[in-house]
């Protein structure tokens, strides 16, 4: 079973948002070949959130609701995590343009060798 680590929603379920909502309904239904381990910011989860989904991990992570340093903690804390446990691949998830915290990321996790898909999310209004 191949394990891919998603980093850059709040949480899902129960966490408000469009990224966080369009993530819900696609990894609910993903094939069950595929393990998902989905980093949540704790400050943002509900007891909604604890609703346990087949093949999905959640790992709730410590983080702030300061603008500016809510991605950043998020982001290093879920990259040292993810050194750890080597995924197969890793989804960055992004919804805004963070370009410092996005190649930091980048940076920490190509020295092991890690195997990363950075999506961008553009919503027209």
């Amino acid at each position: 079973m191949k394990t891919i680590s998603v980093i850059g929603v709040r949480g899902f379920p129960g966490v408000q948002g469009g990224v966080e909502m369009h993530c819900e309904n696609i990894y609910t239904r993903m094939h069950s070949c595929y393990k998902l381990r989905i980093y949540r910011r704790r400050p943002y989860l509900t007891e909604v959130s604890a609703r346990k989904f087949k093949n999905i991990e959640y790992v709730d992570l410590p983080s702030t609701r300061i603008k500016g340093l809510e991605a950043v903690i998020h982001t290093f804390l879920a990259a040292i995590h993810i050194i750890f446990h080597r995924p197969d691949a890793v989804l960055k998830i992004f919804d805004h343009i963070i370009i410092i915290i996005d190649a930091l990321e980048y940076e920490l996790t190509n020295l092991f060798y890690l195997f990363i898909v950075f999506i961008y999310f553009v919503f027209l209004r």
